[in-house]
């Protein structure tokens, strides 16, 4: 499955690194494609078992290249998950958490709301929304529903009011339409049970709960340990992990791509 410079570059010159960067994630998501493939047909074997999924890992330096492999596995359909311990508050759902709740707490904030409209959560995109803000009845149905979400939130709580989000709005399954939707979940609902928790310790009211939050997005805040990132499943996925995070780990085979 090695690659053939001939194939991917102009004859006679050096393969650069931008054409292999390209090419070496396809040529492992194919080869790892192979694997499964003849496990699924009893001709791959870890001992007496066949070969699935969950036996094979793929070491990479940066994060950048797990996603890398992530969104080439996903072409596939070859499932993955993400093994990270970063801060949870690090994460592009707590900005996007911080975006939604802002809109709702001001619901009649115009700038507010859009940016809570277009955030990956709630899946308004840029041409669709200027075509929203013409149609006067279809801005005033997105204002009405936040108003509700804002009454919601304020007689029932963080937690009530977002789970009915989550279920009206179809959030969850908007989320897994993307290569790493099972880890964009896993983070969301960290984020709400963690907001949730601290909006009851610390009696917070929709104000000093957006500052609490904004103030843990912010660099110098330390992670502690209840806000690392949780795992996603792993049962049945291909495991991308960086190399200094899986020392002292094994599997049964790896994949070094960009070593």
């Amino acid at each position: 499955w090695f690659l053939d410079a001939g194939k991917i570059g102009e004859p006679g010159k050096a393969v650069t690194k931008t054409t292999a960067r390209e090419w070496i994630p396809r040529a492992v998501a194919g080869e790892i494609a192979r694997l499964i493939d003849l496990g699924r047909n009893n001709r791959a074997l870890i001992g007496n078992r066949p070969l699935k999924e969950s036996d094979i890992a793929v070491l990479v330096r940066r994060n950048d290249e797990a996603r890398l492999m992530q969104e080439v596995l996903a072409t596939l359909h070859i499932p993955s998950v993400l093994f990270s311990t970063g801060n949870l508050f690090d994460s592009h759902e707590a900005l996007e958490m911080e975006r939604v709740l802002a809109g709702i707490a001001d619901p009649g904030n115009q700038g507010l709301l859009k940016a809570s409209l277009t955030t990956d959560m709630m899946g308004v995109r840029g041409e669709e929304l200027s075509l929203l803000i013409e149609d006067e009845s279809g801005w005033e149905t997105w204002l009405v529903k936040f108003k509700n979400y804002h009454e919601l939130w304020n007689r029932r709580g963080l937690m009530s009011m977002f789970r009915e989000l989550l279920l009206k709005e179809k959030v969850l399954a908007r989320l897994m339409g993307f290569p790493d939707g099972e880890r964009r979940n896993t983070n969301l609902l960290h984020l709400l049970e963690a907001l949730h928790g601290i909006s009851i310790e610390k009696k917070l009211n929709m104000a000093r709960l957006l500052k609490w939050l904004s103030e843990q997005r912010e660099e110098s805040s330390p992670t502690v340990e209840e806000h690392q990132l949780r795992l996603e499943s792993d049962e049945n996925a291909v495991k991308l992990a960086t190399i200094h995070k899986c020392k002292g780990l094994e599997y049964p085979i790896v994949f070094c791509p960009f070593a």
